[in-house]
């Protein structure tokens, strides 16, 4: 598994062996790599919210070195002791278990996380299109015309300048506005040195022996990456190369410093060297593809590859240890780190914000509509400069007052369980409030809710006891329920209702239903208003909590007294799955498909005449109200058989002879169909050779039916339309079966 594509090809062609462990292994890297890009997409799609203003002061570990440069490893009791205390350490500091550490006090900031406007700079498809961005006014371009543009930033407006001389298509930029030069590398081996205030050339590099693919400047010094393995360290005022050291493959990123200079080819070698003597310090070896770009810092290194993985490394000493890992869907083509975040462009055209120290991806950004690669990332300040095949877009970022004080880089995520206490305590905390009111003296206020409560889910057959007399509509039962909540304290939904609040409500829904004659509620409303004349200035007096307390108590002796008026009826009908027969020729059921969509059925109730037995009286002298006339029972049974197989007999004849737009109905006291048959063995033997006649005729087509069949088939083949044999706008399918349609 550590080997490389090319490796694992000629270790296949030893032997059929060897060839099935390579194939387990690539099959194993590929379900890895689904994985895991499964979980970032996961992560991308539902992210906890970053801060964007988050700045902190943190303690970092780094590695102690000896005399020598190299790390000092833990003792086997301290490792132990680590182990334990570190077991759900997953960030940077888990890499640091077995080594010897000590801190250090570095500065993190959620740069590029908060709001930005987009300003498109150039928009020209030119996938050979490079540029380079540094801060200030001006962003340099080049292509494969050997031409240099300046862009005005943010305006996008192109200046007058005009760079030429260059003899084939442009691999490399450079530009330091505050030193006014630029730096440019072409086909042609050669590395300029213009002049932006007059445009002129002032010095030409020559050395490289194959193409140029890489720059960069650090104050009086560049270093340059070509195509022959070969990198070079120049000075600017005296145009000497200064160090050259060496790759065995093809250069394709590098970068320097006044300390180190640190190289990445084709291979996926990273090599880290001294910038004052040349010498190789390290060599790095983790990647599985081309080393495309890399950046660093003092104490960190981040490289990225075309194998979709940004690799963090340590640059103290000789510690050739991986530290971090940071998984990108596609290639890693462009990357930068500043103040512990690290900043990638990927080829499927997003950018993505990671924390150097937890490897959490922070923020994905899109700047291009198009998801084109972005084959270039230049930060400066709070902006943002990216160039992909079909724009160059410059991203300005809100200035950001960064706040020390803030706990963690992402919004907490709530718990579950947290969140579900706090509602219990509130709601505990209502009903302790609510009792307290109750019981307290004075006038009780009725209680505002924002919606009518819900009545309780109880089937219930209500004996009124007694015809009621003509008069006003009844108020609603609703209504009703509604008058008695304000004396009631508010229910709360997981505890279960009493006994003495169930029958208060069913006795107020009773007293709804029993209904006052015509003369006395008139008579009342006239007294009323006769007294509301003759004293004008006095208010009814509401009741007291004594006399609401009474009047509850009187009530609920009523409704207990009337109990055995309610009556409670529990109706239970047997269910039965029937399996519905198919013709499983050309069926995703057959026996030559493998599937496992589940075969069809149909749940019907068992007996036909269960809707009879509620309606038998309960017992002598208690008749229950039976069917009226006119009335019709339908058969369950005979309703739900019409999406089954029909089946020689009474039931098919029944369906048949009923006419079109009437359920048929079984008669009263029926029990055909309800599984008490009992049938002898010539019987039984009889009815299945009668169900299976229909069957075999109707898998046989007559021959008009399959010549009709044949000529349907042949127009549909020769794109003829085929739809006219049906006014339902269906298309027939003749090769899926007889009278098939879609």
């Amino acid at each position: 598994g550590l080997l490389d594509p090319k490796s694992l090809d000629a270790c296949s062609a030893v032997n059929s062996h060897w060839e099935f462990l390579v194939r387990q292994v690539q099959e194993d890297k590929e379900c890895r790599s689904t994985v895991q890009k499964n979980l970032l997409q996961l992560q991308e799609l539902c992210p906890r919210k970053t801060i964007p203003n988050y700045a902190k002061r943190v303690d970092v570990q780094i590695p102690q070195l000896n005399e020598e440069g190299e790390v000092v490893e833990v003792k086997d009791k301290e490792q132990n002791k680590r182990r334990k205390s570190k077991t759900e350490d997953l960030g940077l500091h888990a890499a640091y278990q077995e080594l010897k550490t000590h801190k250090i006090e570095l500065e993190e900031r959620n740069v590029f996380c908060g709001s930005y406007k987009t300003r498109v700079l150039m928009e020209q498809s030119d996938r050979r299109r490079r540029i380079h961005y540094r801060g200030g006014d001006l962003a340099v371009t080049a292509s494969a015309n050997r031409n240099v543009r300046l862009l005005r930033v943010p305006g996008g407006k192109e200046a007058p300048l005009l760079l030429q001389g260059h003899a084939g298509p442009i691999r490399a930029l450079c530009l330091s506005e505050d030193k006014g030069l630029l730096l440019s590398t072409s086909f042609d081996l050669s590395i300029r040195y213009w002049d932006i205030p007059s445009g002129a050339c002032v010095r030409t590099f020559t050395g490289h022996c194959g193409t140029i693919t890489c720059l960069h400047c650090h104050e009086e010094h560049f270093v340059s990456g070509a195509g022959d393995g070969v990198v070079k360290v120049w000075s600017l005022k005296s145009g000497k190369c200064l160090r050259t050291l060496m790759h065995n493959s093809p250069v394709w990123a590098v970068r320097m410093d006044g300390t180190y200079v640190v190289s990445g080819c084709r291979r996926g070698l990273v090599k880290v060297w001294s910038a004052e003597t040349g010498a190789l310090i390290k060599t790095l070896e983790r990647h599985r593809g081309p080393v495309l770009c890399l950046s660093f810092d003092q104490w960190h290194l981040v490289t990225g590859s075309s194998d979709g993985y940004a690799l963090g490394w340590s640059m103290l000493g000789k510690l050739r240890k991986c530290l971090m890992a940071f998984f990108h869907p596609k290639e890693v083509l462009s990357l930068e780190f500043l103040y512990l975040r690290v900043i990638s462009g990927c080829a499927d055209g997003h950018i993505r914000i990671f924390n150097f120290l937890t490897g959490t991806c922070l923020r994905v950004l899109e700047p291009t509509g198009a998801r084109d690669p972005l084959s270039s990332l230049c930060v400066a300040g709070n902006r943002m400069v990216t160039n992909s095949p079909s724009r160059v877009v410059l991203l300005q970022f809100e200035d950001v007052v960064w706040d020390y004080s803030l706990p963690a880089d992402r919004e907490a995520v709530k718990d579950k369980k947290s969140r579900r206490g706090k509602r219990q305590g509130a709601s505990a905390e209502q009903r302790r409030a609510q009792e307290a009111r109750d019981k307290s003296p004075g006038p009780r206020q009725p209680s505002k809710s924002r919606g009518r409560p819900k009545t309780p889910n109880v089937a219930l057959f209500l004996d009124a006891g007694g015809e009621a007399e003509q008069g006003p509509a009844p108020p609603a039962p609703e209504e009703a329920e509604a008058a008695l909540q304000p004396e009631l304290p508010r229910r709360d939904p997981s505890c279960p209702m009493s006994p003495d609040r169930f029958l208060l409500a069913i006795s107020t829904l009773q007293n709804s239903r029993k209904l006052a004659p015509v003369s006395s509620s008139t008579e009342l409303s006239a007294k009323a208003r006769e007294a509301q004349q003759h004293r004008p200035g006095k208010v009814p007096m509401s009741k007291t909590p004594l006399q609401h307390e009474e009047e509850q108590a009187a009530q609920l002796q009523r409704a207990r007294l009337h109990s055995h008026s309610l009556t409670t009826t529990k109706i239970s009908t047997p269910f039965e799955t029937k399996m519905l027969r198919l013709r499983l020729q050309n069926s995703l059921h057959g026996p030559t498909v493998k599937s496992s969509i589940p075969a069809p059925c149909v749940v019907r109730p068992k007996f036909c005449g269960s809707l009879q037995e509620r309606k038998t009286p309960s017992g002598p002298g208690k008749d229950t109200p039976g069917p009226k006339d006119g009335d019709q029972l339908i058969d369950l049974c005979t309703a739900s058989s019409e999406l089954i197989q029909p089946t020689p007999g009474t039931a098919a004849q029944t369906r048949n002879e009923a006419p079109r737009g009437i359920k048929p109905s079984c008669p009263r006291g029926s029990r055909r169909d309800s599984g008490f048959r009992l049938l002898t063995a010539e019987q039984e033997a009889r009815e299945a050779a009668a169900a299976a006649q229909p069957q075999a005729r109707q898998a046989q087509p007559t021959e008009e039916e399959e010549r009709a069949r044949r000529k349907a088939w042949l127009r549909k083949i020769k794109g003829l339309p085929v739809d006219s044999f049906t006014g339902e706008r269906k298309t027939p399918a003749p090769e899926l079966g007889h009278n098939t349609f879609i």
